[in-house]
């Protein structure tokens, strides 16, 4: 069975790429860029999701939050296949609470401050 987004992009032989953001405290105010092959595309609010319509082929996928930005995540993008990503900053939970944690991940691991990870359809729907 096809999904309402599939069908729409039937006709065109794109794919769907959804992106979520999860809503944390850290960062709520504050935006997250979507980059892809290293173009702005997009930004992404706090707790809000996005689609994108990608032609098929290979992708290089990163979110950014000023000079914190993730490794390239590498996508292939099939016809009329949908795609969840999840995105977020992994500065929470107890991390929030530890006072100089959060100059570690700005200073000297910039890359590991946000996490861009692919969701399964299961998950996706729950």
């Amino acid at each position: 069975m096809l999904l309402d987004d599939q069908i729409k992009n039937y006709s065109n032989n794109k794919g769907l790429l959804t992106i979520q953001r999860t809503s944390q405290w850290a960062n709520r105010i504050r935006a997250i860029k979507i980059i892809i092959d290293g173009t702005k595309v997009a930004s992404l609010k706090n707790g809000k999701s996005l689609d994108l319509d990608l032609d098929p082929g290979v992708y290089q996928i990163q979110v950014k939050i000023d000079w914190c930005k993730t490794k390239a995540f590498n996508l292939t993008i099939q016809p009329y296949q949908t795609i969840n990503l999840e995105t977020g900053c992994n500065y929470r939970g107890w991390k929030l609470w530890a006072p100089f944690i959060i100059l570690y991940y700005l200073f000297v691991r910039p890359s590991s401050y946000l996490y861009l990870v692919e969701k399964s359809q299961e998950e996706s729907t729950i």
